[in-house]
Formats: C-alpha cells, sequence, structure tokens
C-alpha cells in the first residue's frame, strides 16, 4: 500500500492545541471543562483548621465578551453555598479570594483587574481568624476574623459545583493543608 491517512486533524487558534473534538462535519464548541474532587480523595488531606491554596490563571476573554459573571477558577465546597472558598473574578474582573461558613461570608479578600491574556498567580491561605491572598506579588490582603469552611467533601477546579464555569486557561493549582505565612504567599505569586 502507498498514501497518506489523516485523521482527527484540528485546526484552532490559540497559543497551545486542545484535545481533539470529533465535529462529523459540523462545527463544534467545546464547553467548559469542570473537574472535582470528592470524598475521601479529598476529605483525606483537608483540614478544616488550616490551609493555603496556589495557583496560576489567565483570563480567556476580553473585557466585551464575559459570558458568565462570576466565573470560578476553584472552590471548596460541601455541595451548596453555605460552606464554601470561592476563588473567582468578579463582574469588573478583579480577583476575589471568599471563604464563607455557617451561610455567611467570612471574608472577601480582592484584587484590581486581572486583565485579559495575561498570566496570574494568586496563594491564599484560611485558619480561623487569619485569613490572607496574595496576587501577582503583591503585599497579602488580610483580614483577622472569621471562621473556615466546615464539613466541605469536594474541591472544584473551573467552576463551584458545577456553575460558574471559568472561561480560559488554569495551569497550576496547588493545596497545602496548612496555613503558609504571608511572605511565603507573596513570594509564590512574584513574577
Amino acid at each position: 500500500a502507498n498514501g497518506i491517512l489523516l485523521w482527527g486533524v484540528q485546526v484552532e487558534v490559540g497559543s497551545f492545541p486542545t484535545s481533539y473534538i470529533p465535529t462529523s462535519g459540523s462545527t463544534v464548541t467545546r464547553s467548559v471543562d469542570t473537574a472535582k474532587m470528592t470524598g475521601s480523595a479529598f476529605t483525606d488531606f483537608y483540614s478544616a483548621n488550616e490551609i493555603s491554596v496556589y495557583g496560576e490563571f489567565e483570563r480567556g476573554w476580553s473585557n466585551s465578551s464575559i459570558s458568565n459573571f462570576y466565573p470560578m477558577i476553584m472552590a471548596i465546597s460541601s455541595g451548596g453555598t453555605n460552606d464554601v472558598l470561592s476563588v473567582y473574578l468578579n463582574q469588573g474582573y478583579a480577583f476575589y479570594f471568599e471563604p464563607r461558613a455557617n451561610g455567611a461570608t467570612q471574608a472577601i479578600l480582592g484584587t484590581p483587574t486581572a486583565s485579559a491574556g495575561e498570566p496570574h498567580k494568586f496563594a491564599g491561605c484560611l485558619k480561623t481568624n487569619d485569613f490572607a491572598m496574595s496576587f501577582d506579588g503583591s503585599t497579602a490582603y488580610t483580614d483577622n476574623f472569621g471562621l473556615t469552611p466546615m464539613n466541605v467533601d469536594q474541591f472544584w477546579i473551573g467552576s463551584r459545583n458545577g456553575s460558574f464555569g471559568f472561561t480560559g486557561t488554569i495551569k497550576k493549582l496547588a493545596f497545602y493543608p496548612q496555613r503558609l505565612s504571608n511572605d511565603t504567599l507573596q513570594a509564590m505569586t512574584e513574577e
């Protein structure tokens, strides 16, 4: 036999390839990817006493084309909104780190705008009456009053409980079962 057989060819606009989407000759839009870790796969290393998280992401939409008002980069939850840590962008594209416990917001640590098409880094921590978050090398934003989310058993990547899907790239997420120092948070997010 001779010749060339091509299969699965896909043309994309972007700086990196994504997985093959079978289209059968029609145009198809990729749905937002959401991933979660639940049950003992998560609770075996989660500590409600103190945690720290780190992440790198890039917002993938322009200011005029947002399709979701509160896109979540990650969330740690109990399946609802009574006990949850939400890490998200708001309608003004500012970055927020928001813990809720017992149905009440415990703190809202926020930053200036997260620019589209630019890489960003964040690191934040929760400990009862000791919250902190650093964004792109900033001095840590802090709040010294509040409870940590309790009875959580889900870790969501790119959404919160399957809603508020993130459009962009999440390059890295890391979890630490301890409260890292404010200086460490800042150093982790520097360029």
